[in-house]
């Protein structure tokens, strides 16, 4: 849901070496007249069956996408895709090797 958040939320996540996970940072840097905020951890409450219940927090599309690049950054590669970047470089490769023997611009060996 765009417009959700204030544009100056800043989301930040972190590898820690001496943890197996990822940090993350929600805070707002000060202003001219603004101290900067950060967010507190969530808390659990309990929940009744039936009961309506808010989502936590919502992202637009720009903010998911930052989250995205940023777990990238942190090493994790999404479940379905593992490999999928070799495998793509290998295809591109591939595929210029097609063109050339297409076009008749692929060297052969010199027996």
């Amino acid at each position: 849901m765009s417009g959700f958040f204030d544009p100056r939320i800043h989301v930040r996540l972190y590898q820690a070496p001496w943890e197996d996970g990822i940090q993350v940072l929600l805070a707002v840097p000060g202003g001219m007249r603004q101290e900067p905020t950060v967010a507190e951890p969530l808390t659990m409450r309990p929940y009744k069956q039936g009961e309506a219940a808010e989502p936590t927090f919502r992202l637009d599309r720009q903010m998911a996408q930052d989250l995205m690049d940023q777990l990238w950054m942190c090493g994790l590669r999404p479940t379905e895709g593992k490999g999928s970047a070799g495998a793509l470089a290998a295809t591109q490769k591939h595929l210029e090797d097609m063109r050339a023997l297409a076009f008749g611009q692929a060297q052969m060996p010199k027996p």
